[in-house]
């Protein structure tokens, strides 16, 4: 869910919305020089896509969030979409953009796995009628009924080979 609309839940004042999701983004910009990235993160991705497996991101961050807080790990080239909140009408729970992604890059929902580590990416996963891993490393709670479990991003690897 958008930061925008995640703030929706707490005011219906435009004003304070606006007020409030620009803080939020200034606060993230300033902070990323702290970030990092999850172990094994970079090589897995690096690995999945020099195995020819068909990679995007579906993120709730906006265009410009995205690229503040993600873009600068340097891994979009390993990626064949970027879909981000500015790109569809609708967010996540809602499958309007995982199913964009799925379109994009023309493949088989069948064959696609959604990674994610929250709830609502589980719905949306669900809604778009695609199998979904919980990212255990960056999940807050639990989700046994996820299709898979994964515990290290290097178990992704298992997962593509079946």
């Amino acid at each position: 869910m958008p930061g925008r609309d995640a703030i929706k839940h707490f005011t219906k004042n435009k004003v304070l919305i606006n007020k409030m999701a620009k803080s939020w983004s200034e606060k993230a910009s300033n902070r990323v020089d702290e970030d990092t990235l999850f172990n094994n993160i970079p090589e897995t991705i690096k690995s999945l896509s020099q195995k020819g497996i068909t990679l995007g991101i579906v993120t709730s961050k906006t265009k410009q969030e995205y690229i503040n807080e993600v873009g600068h790990f340097g891994l979009d080239d390993y990626f064949d979409v970027i879909v981000t909140a500015s790109d569809t009408k609708n967010h996540k729970p809602n499958p309007e953009p995982l199913n964009f992604a799925i379109s994009k890059l023309g493949v088989d929902r069948t064959e696609t796995l959604y990674v994610g580590d929250t709830k609502y990416d589980m719905l949306t996963a669900n809604a778009a009628k695609v199998k979904f891993a919980l990212a255990n490393w960056g999940a807050h709670e639990e989700l046994p009924e996820a299709d898979y479990q994964l515990n290290n991003p290097i178990n992704l690897e298992e997962i593509v080979k079946r």
